[in-house]
């Protein structure tokens, strides 16, 4: 039997899924409750985190967002990005 390690989706610290670590239903995985900032729902019997109710999201789902909403792509993202680094060198 295998070890395999994950990486908190709120503080990024890797920890192996043989500890204690908090999966939320959603299908996030956080190194503890407290980083997923569990709460306990007693209607559904579950726990719930910040990333299903809404409270935090991560940087990979903020970015792709942006992207969307200012109608870019990665490359022109890319292309923006080292223009404006061209300009601050000059």
């Amino acid at each position: 039997m295998g070890v395999d390690y994950y990486t908190c989706a709120y503080c990024d610290y890797n920890f192996p899924d043989c500890g204690n670590f908090f999966p939320c239903s959603c299908g996030v995985d956080y190194c503890t409750r407290e980083c997923g900032a569990s709460k306990y729902d007693e209607e559904t019997d579950e726990s719930t985190c910040r990333s299903c109710r809404k409270e935090w999201a991560s940087e990979i789902d903020l970015l792709e967002f942006l992207l969307n909403k200012f109608h870019l792509n990665r490359e022109a993202a890319t292309r923006l990005y080292f223009a404006e680094k061209e300009e601050d060198a000059e």
